[in-house]
C-alpha cells in the first residue's frame, strides 16, 4: 500500500486527491491547507487526515509520496521540504518562478533519493499526443511551425487573489502558458532563442502580464509560436503544427484533423479514449515510476526548461530584445 498526501486543497489538489484515492493499493493519508475547512472537505471525501501545515503533514502522516498543489510561489519551498525527507514529490506547474528555485528543487531531490516529477499535463492529452506521433512519423514533412493559441478571460476567484499578482503567480506566462510552451516544445524540440511582445492591460492589476505573443527558434527546423491572453473577452484556442508536406491540428478533446499534399481533402478521426483524464494518466504514470523505481516521467530538468523559456518571454517583452538560451 502506497501512502500519499496532498499539500494544497484548491481545485488541482482536490482533483489529485480524489483521483489518487480511486487507485488500487493507494491510501491518501493526509491533506494540508492553510484554510482548514477546504482541507477538511477534501479529506472527508478520501478518508484522509487534515493538517494545518505541510510540516505537520510530513511529521505525522509519514507519506511515501506527496503532491504539491499549493499556490505557484510556494512550490519550491514545499518541494524542497518534502524531498529533503527522501519523500517522492509531484509538483504542480509551474515548477517555480526562477531558475534558482528550480535548481534548489532538483538538488534537494537528487541529494536525498527522492523522485521529482512536474505536472505538465499536456503530455497526457490524447489529441496532443497524436499530433506528436503524426509529426514524428514524417507524414507532414519538415517542421515549419508549431503553434498554440489560448485566449480567454480570467475571472479572479475570491479564494485565490494571488493569481493576479505577478510576483506570486508569474502572470499569464506561468499561470496558463507553461503548458503551451511544453506542448510547442514537444513538437519542435530544443528552443535556442525567444522573441516576445507582452502587455499588462488591467488597470486594477498593473503588474499582471495578461497578453503576449512569443516566437521561439528551434535548434532543428522551424519555429514555435505561442499566442496567449487572459483578458480576451471573445475566447479562442487552437493547437497545431505546419510541415513542408502537411498540417495537423487538434480539433476537440478527441478529434484530430490532418491534411497532406497527397490527400484530396482533410481527414478527421477520433483518438482512442482510455476513459481517463489527462491528470489521472499523469498521476498513474508517476505512481508507476515510484513502484518500479524508474525515472520520473517529467523530471525536474524538463520543468526547468519550461521555466527558462517563460522567463525569456517576460525578459524579451520587457526589453524588445531576442533572448538567447540558455539564459546567462
Amino acid at each position: 500500500m502506497l501512502r500519499v498526501a496532498v499539500i494544497g486543497a484548491g481545485p488541482n489538489g482536490s482533483n489529485h486527491a480524489r483521483g489518487l484515492a480511486r487507485m488500487d493499493d493507494i491510501r491518501v493519508v493526509g491533506v494540508a491547507d492553510i484554510v482548514p475547512e477546504r482541507a477538511a472537505l477534501v479529506a472527508s471525501e478520501v478518508g484522509a487526515d487534515v493538517y494545518a501545515t505541510h510540516h505537520e503533514l510530513l511529521d505525522r502522516a509519514k507519506p511515501d509520496a506527496v503532491w504539491v498543489s499549493s499556490p505557484n510561489w510556494l512550490h519550491p519551498q514545499h518541494v524542497v521540504d518534502v524531498a529533503e525527507r527522501g519523500i517522492h514529490v509531484m509538483s504542480e506547474k509551474p515548477m517555480g518562478l526562477s531558475l534558482e528555485d528550480c535548481d534548489r528543487m532538483i538538488a534537494a531531490a537528487d541529494g536525498h533519493g527522492a523522485k521529482l516529477n512536474i505536472a505538465q499535463t499536456t503530455r497526457y492529452i490524447l489529441p496532443l499526443l497524436e499530433l506528436k506521433r503524426v509529426y514524428e512519423s514524417g507524414e507532414c514533412g519538415e517542421l515549419a511551425s508549431a503553434t498554440s493559441v489560448r485566449m480567454g478571460y480570467h475571472t479572479l476567484r475570491p479564494t485565490a487573489p494571488w493569481r493576479l499578482e505577478h510576483d506570486k503567480s508569474g502572470s499569464c506566462v506561468f499561470e496558463w502558458e507553461i503548458h503551451e510552451i511544453d506542448f510547442v516544445r514537444s513538437i519542435g524540440g530544443q528552443v535556442t532563442s525567444v522573441y516576445a511582445q507582452t502587455m499588462c492591460s488591467r488597470e486594477e492589476h498593473p503588474t499582471f502580464l495578461d497578453h503576449f505573443s512569443a516566437v521561439m527558434a528551434f535548434a532543428g527546423s522551424g519555429y514555435g509560436h505561442v499566442e496567449a491572453s487572459q483578458s480576451c473577452l471573445l475566447g479562442q484556442s487552437g493547437r497545431f503544427f505546419v510541415g513542408s508536406r502537411g498540417t495537423a491540428r487538434a480539433v476537440s478533446a478527441d478529434v484530430v484533423e490532418i491534411q497532406t499534399v497527397d490527400m484530396d481533402g482533410p481527414r478527421r478521426y477520433e483518438v482512442a479514449d482510455d476513459g481517463m483524464t489527462a491528470q489521472a494518466r499523469q498521476d498513474a504514470d508517476f505512481i508507476r515510476a515510484i513502484r518500479e523505481d524508474t525515472a520520473p516521467p517529467v523530471p525536474g530538468v524538463e520543468g526547468r526548461i519550461n521555466v527558462e523559456i517563460a522567463l525569456a518571454i517576460i525578459a524579451s517583452g520587457g526589453t524588445g530584445d531576442i533572448i538567447t538560451l540558455p539564459m546567462r
